[in-house]
């Protein structure tokens, strides 16, 4: 028995050790961090609010662990330490029901899975687990004060019970009060009866009580308050293996019940058995043969294990949505070549992306060069997600504003951002830094203060409280002096992009990138009498010769249009000549055949000309769906 113990911790430690790596190599806990904007702070004032209503304590004490997650080493070690923290204090509580190894093989490890499985959706909240853990280890301390006083009723239930809804939340109550009634149940009697009628019953006062009388959360709230309340692009989605993930506590107990009692029943046969007489128990002579056999069950077992890790894996893991959060978050730090690089390996079009490619394209200078390198299925959409206006787009806004020099859009946006993720280290630092900008030292002082309460932010608050204090170092300082230059007055909500942009490069005849995202709005419009008034802008920037794209497009509408003398004295390269003749060659071949055109020309697809034909909305009437973020309760 002993030995049979010690191989279960050792599959639980050798399913912590693959966790971890996993979960290092394979998930980045550092994306979670990225993503969900987890923003821990010292003070009373965090505190308190946190405390205020139930299940606030868990979030503060997750988002401190979870502030650590930016380490991907160190979160990868706290999300394996988890799942084998919530399987040991689990087996540790079941196993006074059973003293059989074989189901427990199975059933342990499974959680371990499932803590980790959860955690490839990046939109996944850090509480749900340590929600988990706190129900396991007062699951223990319940059944170690049950098994130690013999208590006929469970009133020390009911205390931990209370304790757990206001630590927990609603749901973590409701599983710990049904996890700990089934580990109670005995041999039926008026007793047994009445425990499991005063267990039922507090389970439905504690959260209705709370309701009417303490908290001002909602009815439903109260009984199943389950995630954070968070902004609504952060919400968690909720999908199958969060509910698994719910129900695996209770359904574990509820195994080790039935096993228990056929394991009775099987102790009952065994009794039988040896009352016989000799001739009679010589026929059930085999029966000692099937622990003989019980290597081979329990290999079966693990294969099973196995088997179901690999299938639950199947369902929930995609590196297709970890590679999207990971140009998110390298369009955070500019890293743009990678950005660039990542943005290719996304076979299916996905609008931020596009977005973030866009962006990587106007801060490396290439976007009259590489623009059509990604499927412009939005047109203009990809370039500006200001329509429609969602709050999820808020943060983007504020970031490719800043990108172009608009720093009072970006202000504005910013702004947006800090009223639905309250404290978000990346805001913050926004908000400072476009008030150093602006040279607003007090407001950004302000900023600064709330950022400097984040322990994770220290070295970047020290850099700029020095900006704060010496405003000639700030004027020294490269990124904000080409700002500076940049800056121009709001055109507030009701100015158009090309307005805004417009605005920008009159103030600043030299911000190149006003003037391609400007170009690139007309040539994704097809406003053709935009770009002639717009090329007037190009004078004041040193290109040494035309970009490709605006090749494209010249040569393009100079065929569509013979009469446009303005189109006919610009000159285009030979190699763009040559091109664009072999891509009229084959879409004349097809003889009106758009499908056949279509195929015909893929190797133009980065072209202008293949957008214009194909992939352009005014083409194919592609239109941009939006529906509300469910909310969370």
């Amino acid at each position: 028995m002993k030995s049979e113990k010690s191989f279960l911790y050792l599959i639980m430690v050798l399913f912590s050790v693959f966790t971890f790596l996993f979960c290092l190599f394979a998930v980045d806990t550092s994306l979670h961090y990225h993503y969900q904007q987890i923003a821990w702070q010292t003070g009373n004032l965090f505190f308190n609010y946190y405390i205020s209503f139930p299940g606030g304590f868990a979030e503060y004490l997750t988002l401190f662990i979870s502030q650590f997650f930016v380490f991907n080493i160190v979160g990868s070690g706290l999300v394996a330490l988890s799942g084998f923290l919530i399987s040991m204090f689990i087996f540790k509580s079941v196993y006074t029901k059973i003293q059989k190894f074989n189901l427990m093989f199975f059933v342990v490890p499974v959680i371990q899975i499932i803590m980790l499985a959860v955690m490839f959706d990046y939109q996944y909240n850090f509480s749900i687990t340590v929600n988990l853990l706190v129900i396991s280890i007062f699951l223990f301390l319940n059944n170690t004060i049950d098994r130690r006083t013999g208590s006929i009723l469970s009133f020390h239930t009911i205390i931990i019970g209370i304790l757990i809804y206001y630590i927990s939340g609603g749901m973590y109550f409701l599983i710990f009060m049904f996890s700990a009634l089934v580990l109670s149940l005995k041999k039926p009697d008026v007793k047994m009866i009445i425990n499991v009628l005063m267990i039922v019953t507090f389970a439905f006062l504690v959260p209705f009580i709370a309701y009417r009388f303490l908290f001002p959360n909602s009815l439903n709230s109260s009984f199943f308050h389950s995630t954070p309340d968070v902004a609504a692009m952060l919400r968690y989605g909720r999908p199958m293996i969060f509910y698994v993930e719910l129900a695996s506590i209770p359904v574990i107990i509820i195994l080790t019940v039935i096993s228990a009692f056929f394991k009775k029943q099987v102790k009952k046969s065994k009794n039988a058995v040896k009352n016989r007489t000799k001739s009679e128990t010589a026929e059930y002579a085999e029966i000692p043969i099937r622990n003989r056999n019980r290597k081979f069950i329990v290999a079966g077992l693990i294969f099973v294990l196995i088997t179901v890790s690999g299938f639950i894996f199947k369902l929930t893991y995609s590196p297709l949505e970890k590679l999207k959060i990971e140009i998110d978050y390298n369009a955070s730090k500019q890293n743009w070549e990678k950005v660039i690089s990542m943005s290719g390996k996304i076979e299916k079009y996905d609008r931020m992306v596009n977005f973030q490619f866009n962006r990587a394209l106007l801060n490396t200078g290439q976007v009259l060069d590489k623009l059509f390198d990604y499927e412009q299925l939005l047109g203009s959409q990809g370039l500006f997600i200001d329509k429609p206006f969602a709050s999820e787009v808020a943060l983007p806004n504020s970031d490719l504003y800043f990108d172009l020099g608009n720093i009072d859009e970006s202000q504005r946006f910013a702004f947006e951002s800090e009223t639905l993720m309250k404290n978000s280290p990346r805001v913050l630092k926004r908000l400072v830094l476009n008030c150093i900008i602006m040279d607003k030292m007090d407001a950004a002082q302000t900023y600064l203060n709330i950022l400097s309460a984040n322990p994770m932010e220290k070295k970047w608050v020290e850099k700029y409280s020095d900006f704060i204090k010496n405003p000639g170092i700030a004027a020294s300082d490269s990124l904000i002096m080409k700002k500076r230059n940049d800056m121009n007055k709001t055109e507030g909500i009701f100015g158009s992009p090309p307005l805004k942009l417009i605005s920008q490069i009159e103030k600043n005849p030299r911000n190149k990138g006003a003037f391609e995202y400007l170009i690139a709005l007309d040539l994704l419009d097809h406003d053709l009498t935009s770009l002639e008034e717009d090329f007037k802008y190009m004078g004041s920037l040193d290109y040494k010769k035309l970009p490709v794209v605006l090749e494209e497009a010249v040569i393009l509408f100079r065929s569509q249009a013979k009469t446009k003398g303005f189109l006919n004295i610009i000159r285009i390269s030979d190699a763009t000549t040559k091109r664009f003749r072999e891509f009229a060659k084959l879409t004349s071949a097809s003889k009106g055949d758009r499908e056949k055109a279509k195929q015909a020309t893929v190797d133009f697809k980065n072209t202008y000309w293949y957008y214009v034909l194909f992939l352009s909305p005014k083409v194919t009437n592609l239109k941009l769906e939006t529906k509300p973020v469910d909310t969370n309760y």
